[in-house]
């Protein structure tokens, strides 16, 4: 069976494609979701991957951009890559392929050089 998961808002809505079913999950305090189809799982953790990912892009591009930004910046950046690091090895590493697992590290690393290398190019 192929799932795909779209996020609008605050709410997942998972399609089948198989059986052309559709439903709608809405996110809350009280509800507690538990899935089960291991293809569905991994597309949820990409999508909270990905999400949080972006925003460190957004930071470190900022820091790169701003050339008036501290070194205090860059080690903020750094110290939130590494909590989103030990979020993939400590809690999604068990519920994603190795491979994507290998890809978010990937990630994650070229980030941190981006924020490491040229930093010392500017001999700050």
């Amino acid at each position: 069976m192929k799932n795909s998961l779209k996020k609008l808002n605050s709410e997942f809505t998972v399609v089948e494609k198989e059986n052309n079913v559709k439903f709608t999950i809405s996110k809350s305090e009280e509800e507690k979701l538990f899935v089960y189809d291991e293809e569905l799982v991994e597309n949820i953790i990409d999508s909270n991957f990905n999400q949080k990912y972006r925003k460190l892009l957004y930071l470190v591009m900022d820091i790169e951009e701003n050339e008036d930004s501290a070194d205090s910046d860059c080690e903020l950046a750094l110290i939130k890559i590494e909590e989103l690091k030990n979020l993939l090895l400590s809690k999604y590493y068990k519920y994603i392929s190795r491979e994507l697992l290998n890809k978010y590290l990937k990630m994650m690393m070229l980030l941190e050089e981006k924020l490491t290398i040229p930093r010392r190019g500017r001999g700050r």
